[in-house]
């Protein structure tokens, strides 16, 4: 009877010897884990794209791949080199910008046969004009036109509306256009008209062709396309890349082909962890 106590103490000394044990094991792993996270993986090569190379690296063997970076690169410099590609010509702009010409000189010519306004409002009248820049010293000069010199004038700008909107006209050279159009004027007019016509005739030009991004598009996948891949070819103990230069987007897929960034599992940082957590629960 007296042995039966101290069986069951004994086995109450041992179940805690182990709960010890076990802790002590948990609490040794769990401290590795912690002090090895992101530290037992090491790269051979540690480089960063646009930083400098801190060493010297070396083709540790000879090798060929088909470079997508190279690819790539060359496939976007052929799809650069295909210049935009514009609608044709749309004669029916140049129509209705003849038409907006000749309905505002009828409006003109309705304001200058006015018997009821004064000059001043006449002025205001022609200043009103939406989408017509008309300083006060052309709306004077289109009232004091005689009708002979009036027609002249109105016809001038019409030829020249006529002439210049026939012509691919892109957006970028309108101001080119509108330039062209001020020095227009027939040397035969008055300076009062070819004052009238170098102010007005060039607010009548707008741009004939627009850019066709779905064909300018379809012609640069087009020209990609045809870029074959290239392949890139390094010898054995080649450098790669000379300690302080920048490195770049080839260098990186160049060591990532040669194995260069593949990450080796270091055992001595993780037995070094494992010690050192062994002793911290120790002591």
């Amino acid at each position: 009877m007296e042995a039966l106590p101290a069986t069951r103490q004994q086995l109450s000394e041992t179940v805690r010897g182990l709960r010890l044990v076990v802790f002590a094991t948990v609490l040794t792993l769990g401290l590795t884990l912690i002090l090895s996270f992101n530290l037992v993986w090491t790269s051979q090569v540690n480089v960063v794209v646009g930083e400098p190379a801190p060493d010297d690296v070396f083709a540790p063997i000879s090798y060929s791949y088909t470079s997508n970076v190279l690819t790539e690169e060359a496939r976007e410099r052929a799809r650069s080199s295909i210049s935009d590609i514009y609608t044709p010509l749309d004669s029916g702009i140049g129509r209705k910008q003849l038409a907006q010409t000749n309905a505002i000189f009828s409006f003109v010519e309705t304001v200058r046969s006015d018997p009821l306004a004064t000059t001043e409002d006449k002025i205001i009248y022609l200043q009103s004009i939406e989408g017509l820049e008309v300083s006060e010293e052309v709306a004077r000069a289109l009232l004091a036109f005689s009708q002979s010199e009036f027609d002249s004038a109105r016809l001038e700008i019409s030829r020249i509306v006529d002439d210049l909107m026939r012509e691919e006209i892109r957006e970028g050279q309108l101001d080119e256009f509108e330039r062209i159009a001020r020095r227009q004027a027939s040397l035969g007019l008055t300076q009062a008209q070819s004052n009238v016509v170098t102010n007005l005739a060039w607010q009548f030009i707008a741009p004939t062709v627009f850019p066709d991004e779905e064909a300018t598009s379809a012609a640069r996948d087009l020209a990609a396309q045809d870029i074959e891949a290239i392949t890139r070819s390094v010898a054995k103990d080649q450098r790669i890349v000379r300690a302080g230069e920048i490195v770049t987007e080839e260098d990186l897929e160049l060591m990532g082909q040669l194995g260069l960034l593949r990450q080796d599992f270091d055992w001595r940082t993780l037995f070094s962890a494992f010690l050192t957590s062994l002793l911290s629960v120790i002591l």
